[in-house]
């Protein structure tokens, strides 16, 4: 139905819901009123948080595109070990990675590659087993995690 000249747009209400706005809120929907309020407030919040989880998952899913792209490009050890922990590092936003090799005899992981800084440890390290989070995890034959190595009491 066409609105009258000059009218964009329009809404009406029947009188009874017209008269309930004007009506006290009941306590019900004075705690919805209050929640919707809530969630209109915390919106910008809640969009910014979803917008970077969405970015690191991209970011995530980048960073291992790349590294499978790396592991099929070449069959060097040394070269995919070094891929493995610069994507490691970049990924997990580490100030170091390293990437081990066990050592059949005895049983110590010795560093194949290393991105980032761990010294004094250098590549062709080794660490004995069961020491630190990776001996331990190798000893172990689990996996470890923590987000402070030196602060974690497993590993005192």
């Amino acid at each position: 139905m066409p609105l009258p000249q000059g009218i964009v747009r329009g809404m009406t209400a029947p009188r009874r819901a017209r008269d309930a706005a004007q009506r006290p809120v009941s306590r019900r929907g004075s705690r919805v009123l209050r929640h919707v309020r809530d969630l209109v407030r915390r919106w910008p919040l809640a969009r910014e948080h979803a917008l970077a989880h969405e970015q690191m998952r991209r970011r995530e899913a980048e960073a291992i595109a790349e590294l499978a792209k790396s592991l099929t490009s070449g069959l060097d050890l040394d070269v995919v070990a070094q891929r493995i922990a610069d994507h490691t590092r970049d990924l997990l936003d580490a100030r170091a990675a390293c990437v081990y090799r066990l050592d059949p005899v005895t049983g110590d992981l010795v560093a194949v590659a290393i991105s980032g800084t761990m010294d004094p440890f250098r590549v062709g390290g080794r660490l004995g087993k069961g020491l630190g989070a990776a001996g331990r995890a190798a000893a172990e034959r689990r996996v470890l995690s923590t987000s402070d190595v030196a602060m974690d009491p497993r590993l005192a």
